[in-house]
Formats: C-alpha cells, structure tokens, sequence
C-alpha cells in the first residue's frame, strides 16, 4: 500500500510539473507560429539581371514575390550599372533611385543595353550588391545578391524577322518570280517565231 501510495504521489507531481510547463510550451508554440505567420506575409523583394534571346537585350528588374507590399526599396550594386540613354552613360534607374512603394506579384524591369553590347561594356559581368527595403509597419528587410552572367557571353543570339525583313523576303521572291515569267514569254516569243 505505501508502495502504491509512493507511485501515487510522485505521478502527482509529475503531471503537477507538467501543467505548469504546459502553458510555457503553449506560449512558445504560439509564438513559433505567429512568426512564421509574420514570416510568410511580408514583403521579398529581389533583383535579377537577365536577358533575352528573343530581343537580343539584357535588361535588370525588381520583383516583390511576398504577399504584402514593399517600400523604399534600394539596390546597391557593384559595379554599378550604367546603359546609354541619348547617348550619355546613366546609372540603371532601379539602381539609382530608392523605389517607394511596389505591390505584391509586382515587377520593375529596365533595359541596360543590346545583350552583345552588355558583353562588351562588362567583360567580367559578375555583380554582388543588396536590396534593402521595408514593409508597412516599418520592419528593415535585407537581401543579398550575387550575379554571374559569365555563362551567357557566348549565347547565341535568334532574332525575329521585322516586317522590313519580310518585305525584302517578298521583293526577292517577285524579282525571282518576274525573271522567270520574262524568261518563259521570251521562250514562247521565240516559239512563236
């Protein structure tokens, strides 16, 4: 009986202990979960250099993939990031100027220069830098970045045909068209001789 008794008491204070840590546990969890909570509705910003086959141009943007929106956003990059603009160089508009305000799925692109020009203007085009920028209630938010496009120096570039392209295509064609309705007239002329 006093064995039992014993085995009674100290199940006692063990489930004692326990209500009074559950509350600590309840507490961390609750915590735990409103950071993740807070975590996944702000604001992430990144910035991207990228360019395209297509338009043969390299261009730089800003994109907000949170689900809240981000203010006075800077990007801070080295080397800095300059295209020709009425034919002075001029930093990068999204490099130069803090952006106030993009909303969330939003994004700024600015083109640099043709992708072959890019290539020349930068021979070693690897870029390190951070955005920084905040969301509503004032919170700082800092992204790292580091870019290499080493790997698209010897792209090869497609472009699309312009309608100039096509009505050269079409003035050829004519001109063939036409040499050789002239060379049968001339055949049956002779024929006809």
């Amino acid at each position: 009986m006093a064995v039992l008794t014993l085995v009674y008491v100290v199940t006692t204070i063990i489930i004692a202990l326990l209500t009074l840590k559950a509350p600590r546990l309840s507490r961390k969890n609750l915590d735990m979960a409103l950071e993740l909570e807070k975590n996944r509705l702000r604001p992430y910003v990144l910035f991207n250099i990228s360019s395209s086959i297509a338009q043969r141009n390299t261009f730089a943007s800003i994109k907000n993939l949170g689900l809240t929106a981000a203010y006075n956003i800077k990007v801070s990059i080295k080397p800095k990031l300059g295209h020709l603009y009425d034919g002075e160089e001029r930093e990068s508009s999204l490099t130069s100027r803090n952006i106030l305000f993009l909303p969330p799925g939003e994004e700024v692109t600015d083109v640099i220069d043709s992708s072959p020009e890019f290539h020349q203007n930068y021979p070693e085009p690897m870029f390190e830098g951070i955005v920084e920028y905040e969301d509503s209630n004032a919170n700082k938010f800092k992204e790292p970045f580091r870019i290499d496009l080493t790997f698209l120096k010897k792209r090869i570039y497609v472009r699309e045909a312009s309608v100039t392209d096509e009505l050269k295509q079409v003035n050829k064609n004519l001109a063939v068209i036409a040499k050789h309705l002239e060379q049968k007239e001339s055949a049956n002329y002779v024929e006809r001789q």
